[in-house]
């Protein structure tokens, strides 16, 4: 039995909320852009629209990551925050902007803020380019926020799972084109996500360098001991040297190539998460029945308590009406004669 006074007022307590704490910037100060705003005309925007629809509107993920402007790191911050990347990567108490223009692509399947991308579309090396001079250095790190399976539940544990990893990006410039030279130190790794475990992040962190720095390769590249990382304690050992300038995430489910990385590439079980269903119809097999027959048809042997209905296949057939007889059609032609001579 209830108190009678509580359900008054007075007798609540309200607590008191924790102060709002302004978040470390870690990263670059957002460069003072002029916003450009390109117009588009009524048939462009109409042609864009039915392209979409139509799943036929293409989207170069290099181009449109390399597009800089103060409305695209707004967009890309709100959707950090909603998935939570940076603060489960580096803390809730810090952040830093996209002020990097890169991108990271897929065979096609680029990496933008969010986007779903199918695992067997991601089983190769990825491609990347970057807006930088000759002189910059970089660093590349792909892991995943969701996919460490050997996760310890301590505070300092390396919650992320390590994908790809390579220091020391320098671009070369050549006549027609350009390329990038780089030190891997971690080998790329396919996503995992394990059946029934839903979506799995997946973070691509541009990192500045201010010199060459020498990172050490992985012993074991297949191993996911050997991969367990953390970003956090990845940028505070190199904090002199390393500062992340840039960021893109995309999410990932199970589909049948990761069952072949779990086999093939790390030589061990596919993990697989389940739920106990409940029987559907918890009685047990009367004597006489067959083993063989399904639930359902064993269902239509008991006596259930709800009433059961007839269940109407198709509607009932309608008689045609009889038509009024012509008579006068229907007489002898001698008669219409004599009915004449009269």
């Amino acid at each position: 039995m209830q108190d009678e006074n509580s359900g008054c007022l007075d007798k609540w307590e309200i607590f008191e909320k924790p102060e709002n704490k302004e978040k470390i910037n870690i990263g670059f100060k957002r460069p003072k852009l002029e916003e450009i705003k390109t117009k588009l005309t009524d048939q462009q925007k109409r042609d864009i629209k039915i392209a979409i629809l139509k799943g036929e509107h293409e989207i170069d993920s290099n181009l449109f990551m390399k597009t800089f402007s103060l409305e695209k790191m707004d967009l890309i911050s709100n959707c950090e925050r909603h998935y939570n990347i940076l603060s489960d990567q580096f803390g809730p108490e810090v952040f830093f902007d996209s002020v990097i223009p890169f991108g990271l692509n897929f065979k096609g399947n680029g990496f933008f803020m969010g986007n779903e991308v199918e695992a067997r579309d991601l089983l190769e090396e990825p491609k990347f380019e970057i807006e930088a001079t000759e002189n910059d250095l970089f660093t590349l790190v792909v892991t995943s926020l969701d996919s460490n399976y050997l996760l310890d539940q301590s505070e300092n544990s390396q919650s992320e799972l390590l994908h790809y990893g390579i220091s020391n990006i320098k671009k070369i410039v050549t006549n027609k084109d350009h390329t990038f030279s780089f030190n891997r130190w971690a080998h790329y790794l396919p996503p995992i996500p394990a059946k029934g475990s839903g979506y799995h992040r997946l973070v691509a962190t541009l990192y500045k360098q201010t010199k060459e720095i020498n990172i050490p390769e992985l012993e074991l590249q297949d191993s996911l001991s050997e991969r367990s990382f953390s970003s956090r304690n990845f940028l505070i050992q190199n904090q002199d040297v390393l500062t992340p300038g840039a960021f893109a995430f995309s999410q990932v489910k199970w589909d049948r190539s990761v069952q072949k990385t779990f086999h093939k590439r790390l030589q061990m079980p596919e993990p697989v998460y389940q739920y106990d269903q409940k029987d559907v119809f918890p009685i047990q097999r009367g004597e006489g029945i067959p083993s063989k027959v399904e639930l359902d048809v064993v269902k239509t042997w008991f006596d259930l308590d709800e009433p059961q209905y007839p269940i109407r296949t198709k509607n009932p057939t309608k008689k045609k009406k009889i038509g009024m007889v012509n008579y006068n059609l229907l007489q002898p032609s001698y008669y219409n004669d004599w009915k004449g001579g009269q």
